[in-house]
């Protein structure tokens, strides 16, 4: 009976079950002649896609999200790039009245742009520290350097000016390359008149200018904003 049944309806090709398929839609082919519910040109089925409206909105969205973002994370970028350049000084400076006082030898620094040597008259081309051997404050040749650092990036990027003064007076003179060596004696004092400052501004201006400050003894600070002893920070 079951046989009979299935080769009645092998022979009517379905014709009895239009809506489900021939002779089994999950696993048989598909004939829009016979299965017009199932096959492809299915008058049901639905082309998906954006209209223009949902398109407009789209656009209008992104270009709300890319004009608050850009400008944010461009900040974002320069700040994280004026607080390392500051931070590696800071770093460098402690660093250098730790060797001196364990070395029992005095420490210099100096602007370097070849990382190698005393060269160069911007301290933004990068400076390097190395052991004064013979305390002459000169770099000579074998002396041993201790760490380099590359350029800020000059006029295209962060540029420094460094001077001295005694407080409350603001140094007279920043210049590219003032206290061209800084040299820390061997019991970690440096040795200039005053404090020290090493001024660092970007294209921001005086309002995201940071200033590192090294007085006689040889402790350090940051200073954010415009006072400086009792003057204002200028940028360059």
């Amino acid at each position: 009976m079951i046989q009979k049944n299935a080769a009645w309806r092998e022979k009517n090709h379905g014709w009895v079950f239009p809506f489900v398929g021939f002779v089994d839609p999950s696993v048989a082919g598909c004939d829009v002649h016979k299965q017009p519910f199932v096959c492809r040109n299915n008058p049901f089925s639905r082309i998906s896609g954006f209209s223009l409206i949902e398109l407009v909105v789209t656009l209008v969205i992104a270009s709300i999200i890319v004009a608050w973002g850009v400008p944010n994370f461009r900040t974002f970028i320069q700040n994280n790039s004026m607080t390392g350049q500051v931070n590696e000084l800071v770093g460098d400076i402690n660093y250098g009245r730790s060797e001196a006082i364990k070395r029992v030898i005095p420490i210099g620094m100096c602007i370097s742009s070849d990382g190698a040597t005393c060269t160069g008259a911007d301290w933004a081309l990068g400076r390097i520290l190395w052991v004064d051997q013979n305390a002459n404050n000169v770099f000579d040749a074998g002396e041993t350097v201790l760490r380099s650092r590359e350029a800020t990036g000059g006029s295209a990027g962060t540029t420094i000016r460094v001077g001295s003064g005694t407080p409350p007076t603001a140094p007279s003179s920043m210049t590219a390359n003032g206290l061209n060596p800084l040299i820390i004696t061997a019991r970690g004092a440096a040795s200039i008149s005053g404090i020290a400052q090493f001024r660092f501004c970007d294209s921001r201006g005086v309002d995201h200018a940071r200033t590192v400050t090294v007085s006689a003894t040889g402790q350090v600070q940051t200073l954010k904003g415009t006072p400086i002893l009792g003057n204002a920070i200028a940028c360059p």
